[in-house]
This record gives C-alpha cells, structure tokens and sequence, in this order.
C-alpha cells in the first residue's frame, strides 16, 4: 500500500451517515455501521459477531492441538462431526430498510470475514468512527478477526443519503435456516413407532428440539421409480427415445447407491413445523470413508412424503429416508441423529 492508495481510498464514497443501530439474538449480534454513496450508488454495512459459533470453532482447534487425530483411517461419521456450523446472523440476509418514510431494497450483498487483512475495509470503519459510529460492547471488545462486515446493495440511483439520526428504522430479514449439531441414538423396530418423545440438544447453543417417531418402514426405491416413469403427466414430457436414455442413466445410479432388491429406510416423526431432521445408520457411521475416493458421487438424495399431515401428538409429520440401504428382512435398525435444520420465516425488527 502507498499513500495514492490510501487516499483513494479515502475519497472512495462522497456521503458517509452512521446509523449504529442493531440486534441480538443469543450469543450472535448485528450491528447496522452506516451507510455509503458513491455517485447514485448507495451500499449499507453491517458488523456482525457469532459467539456460539466462535466457541465452537475455538473448542474444535483446541481439541485438535490436544488430542491430534490418530493415523488411521477416517469414518464418515468423522466427516459428519467435525463439520462446524457456519456463523448464523439475525442480519444475515437483508430484504429491505425503511429510515423514516423512505424504503429502500437489498439487491444483494457480500461479506468480509477477514476485516484485519482488508485495508480498504479497515479505513471504511474508521471513517464510521471519526463520523460518530460506537460499537455495542459486544462488537467493541472482540478481535477483529472475529467480527463479518457486511455490506449490502441498495436498489436505484439515490442523489443524497437519508437523514437518519432519531428516525425510526425498521429492517426485514430474509427466510434463512440454521443446522444444529447433536448426538441422539434410537433403537426403532421396522413397522413400529415410539410414543416416547425425544430431545435434541445443541451443545453450542443450548437450542432445543422434541420429535416424536411415528413408524420407521422399508421403501423400494426401484419400484417407487418406476411408478414416476409410469405416470402420463410425466411421459407427455419427452418422447419414447428420450424416456429411454432417461431410465438408463437414472437406474445406472440407483444401483450404485442402492442395489435391486434392496430398500431404504425411512422414518415418519413428528416434529415443530420448521424442523428438520437427519437418520443414520450407526453401523453406516462407523465404517471408513476416503472422501478423495468419490463414493457417493451420484448425489442421490430420496425425498419421501409421509402418509398423514399431521401425527398422533398433534405436530406437523414428516418423513426422512436414512440413505444407507438394508435387506428386505431387516427388522431392527440402530440409528443416530447428528443434526437438525431449523427454518425461520421472514422476519422485521424496528430498530
């Protein structure tokens, strides 16, 4: 960098205004800095700090210095466990800010996870500052390292900024989901279900989840195919030499991913209406798996429907297929969830 460079970075923007508003949500915090205009173009920042998240990320590198993995060779539920969360922000995904009587729309946004390293990024923020901007004591106290600047695009061509200072301020969220990591094995009988209920606890979080297992069954996915080749609506959409290299290049990866004559399982449960969960097979979980091998390249991934809309303890039903096939004869099946995916709809804050 030379002072050139840092001048222009500087004179990058010809309207600067703080807002300097924001919220929590647990451990994670936004922060709306300001906003910017450079000619008709006006950008929005936010700084944002997951704390759940960032323990998580600090427990797994201390984990990994204190106990350095054996040479041997890595399961897939290793894959699955040492997945980390990606940070989960309330001001994420912006749809839109109102300052006042005026509405503006997000068009789109990038985030810097690496402010530390971004000079440009770096006399943005302290521009904000000189202009006014006091972080929350959340965002104040952290490493910059640890903090997201996020920046979002503002639909049309603006001549000067909003007035901001008192006015009222009200953002929308984006729908977005969450993944939550967890530990929960079930012992289920093919043909039976489980009135018991069963909780979900996110270590990182502390979020909570309660299901409830309705049935656990075998299903054919060959024979299931077969009906969706055989419905007209789907036949009027090609011709017979079409349909054909279809059907060939469709059950040349099913019976790479699961052989004729065997099934899957799938698991009907109950669960709260943004709720999603995910069934594997223990046994599955501990076998080895070399993810440089390309096992399990196909993608295949089996939506089910279940049969009810709603279960006998009166929540929304559900159905998961465990994507590790088993004989037709199977009766028992151990099963562990590692985690669950949490919907939220589109959200307003006034700020």
């Amino acid at each position: 960098m030379n002072l050139v460079q840092l001048l222009d970075a500087h004179t990058q923007w010809d309207e600067l205004a703080v807002i300097g508003r924001g919220k929590d949500e647990g451990e994670a915090v936004s922060e709306l800095v300001g906003m910017t205009r450079k000619g008709g173009e006006v950008r929005l920042y936010a700084l944002q700090f997951d704390g759940a998240a960032r323990e998580a990320q600090l427990r797994a590198e201390e984990e990994r210095l204190c106990h350095p993995p054996r040479r041997k060779r890595r399961t897939r539920r290793d894959d699955l466990e040492n997945w980390e969360p990606a940070p989960h922000f309330p001001f994420g995904r912006l749809n839109s800010i109102r300052i006042g009587s005026r509405s503006f729309e997000i068009t789109g946004g990038s985030q810097s996870l690496a402010v530390q390293e971004d000079w440009e990024k770096l006399v943005l923020l302290s521009e904000f500052l000189r202009c006014g901007y006091r972080p929350c004591e959340t965002l104040a106290c952290r490493e910059l390292s640890d903090l997201t600047l996020t920046e979002y695009e503002l639909r049309g061509v603006h001549r000067r900024l909003p007035r901001i200072g008192d006015r009222p301020l009200a953002v929308t969220a984006a729908p977005d989901s969450r993944t939550h990591c967890c530990r929960k094995r079930l012992r289920l009988a093919v043909g039976q279900g489980s009135a018991r209920p069963y909780v979900l606890t996110d270590a990182s979080s502390g979020s909570r989840c309660r299901f409830y297992i309705e049935s656990l069954f075998l299903s054919d996915p060959w024979e299931e195919t077969e009906k969706v080749f055989r419905d007209p609506r789907f036949l009027e959409r090609m011709d017979a030499q079409g349909m054909e290299e279809l059907k060939q290049r469709y059950f040349g990866m099913l019976s790479g991913f699961c052989p004729k004559g065997m099934f899957l399982p799938v698991v009907e449960y109950e669960a709260e209406d943004e709720v999603s969960l995910e069934f594997y097979q223990t046994e599955w979980l501990n076998t080895p798996h070399d993810p440089s091998s390309g096992e399990g390249a196909s993608g295949m991934i089996f939506l089910m429907k279940p049969q009810h809309s709603e279960g006998r303890h009166g929540l929304p039903l559900k159905a998961a297929a465990v994507h590790s096939p088993v004989p037709g004869e199977t009766g028992v099946l151990n099963l562990e969830v590692l985690r669950w995916h949490e919907r939220s709809e589109q959200r307003n804050w006034t700020l």
